[in-house]
Order: structure tokens, then C-alpha cells, then sequence
């Protein structure tokens, strides 16, 4: 059982190819899953851990100070498309509400990257929110869960199709 939370979350820096680097947000963090394995993972890096119920934000903090990572913080806050802070360099999450609607949330606080975990087969995944463009599309270890990544572009840029980054050479990889 927690294999299936955590090994999902290794695709992240396996797709970049290295640690991530920046202010990372998982927005509906629940168990943490995905946050506390970038922050594991990526110890340059800060992640900020956000879920909208206390209990959640208290065991993350608490699973954070346990595990000593001084690079986590926790927000107990429900970000909306116009609420919460900006300028996150990433933005992730799992079941966070309705595809569409937590792209648009995503989209909102990222600055540059999007990563968003989901079921093979959700058509909204295969069109980004305004000015992002897919650029990798990852299966994780859990044969029914995908990581889509999108980068922010210019709004001028077209968008372009969804590339599979799996077997491509670490060079043609997205950089964090």
C-alpha cells in the first residue's frame, strides 16, 4: 500500500532526469505522497505542502519533522484559481478536484511547470491550460497512473502535441 502512494511520486525527478530545483507546490498534498518524495528527493529544492483539511496540514507537518527535511513547509489553505500565492516554480497533484478545473488551479500558482498525476484515459489531460504546453507524458510504477507535465509559454507560442519523454536521452529531457 505504500509503494502505491510513494513510487508514483519518483517519476517527477526521474522525468526531469535530476533533483529538482526551485519552490515546489503539491496542492492538495493528503498524505503527502508526492511532496514529501520531491522534498526526499530533491533536498535543493522547497516544496510547500498544501490541503485545505487540518488534519491533513497536521500530519504533514508532523511527517516533515519527523523525517527531519527542512526544506518542507505546510499551508492548511484551499487555493482556488484566485486565491493563494503565486510564483511557484512547480505546481503538483493528484486528485486534486475535476481535471479541468485543477489545471486552471495549477495554471494560476505556476510559474513555470505543472505536473499533474492522473488515470490513463482523462481527455482534459490532453489539453493544457492557456499558455502551457505538454511536454512529457510519464507512466509511473502504477500501471493506471500517468504524469503529465506542461511548461509555461509565451502566449504567442503555439501549443504542441504531447511527446512521451520515456526513452528519450536525458539532454531532450525538461529541465526544473
Amino acid at each position: 500500500m505504500l509503494a502505491e502512494a510513494v513510487l508514483p511520486a519518483v517519476a517527477l525527478p526521474s522525468a526531469f532526469g535530476r533533483p529538482l530545483s526551485g519552490h515546489w507546490v503539491d496542492l492538495g498534498a493528503g498524505s503527502g505522497a508526492i511532496g514529501l518524495a520531491a522534498a526526499i528527493l530533491s533536498p535543493a529544492a522547497s516544496v510547500t505542502l498544501v490541503d485545505r483539511r487540518r488534519r491533513a496540514a497536521s500530519f504533514l507537518d508532523l511527517t516533515a519533522k519527523r523525517l527531519s527535511l527542512p526544506n518542507v513547509s505546510v499551508l492548511e489553505a484551499a487555493f482556488t484559481a484566485d486565491s493563494g500565492p503565486n510564483g511557484f516554480t512547480g505546481v503538483c497533484f493528484r486528485a486534486l478536484t475535476a481535471p479541468t478545473h485543477a489545471l486552471r488551479i495549477a495554471a494560476a500558482h505556476a510559474r513555470r511547470w505543472i505536473c499533474a498525476w492522473h488515470a490513463p484515459g482523462l481527455a482534459p489531460y490532453d489539453t493544457p491550460p492557456a499558455n502551457f504546453r505538454p511536454v512529457a507524458r510519464v507512466p509511473t510504477s502504477t500501471p493506471a497512473l500517468l504524469l503529465d507535465i506542461y511548461e509555461r509559454t509565451p502566449t504567442s507560442n503555439p501549443v504542441h502535441n504531447l511527446v512521451d519523454s520515456v526513452g528519450k536521452p536525458q539532454s531532450e529531457r525538461p529541465t526544473p
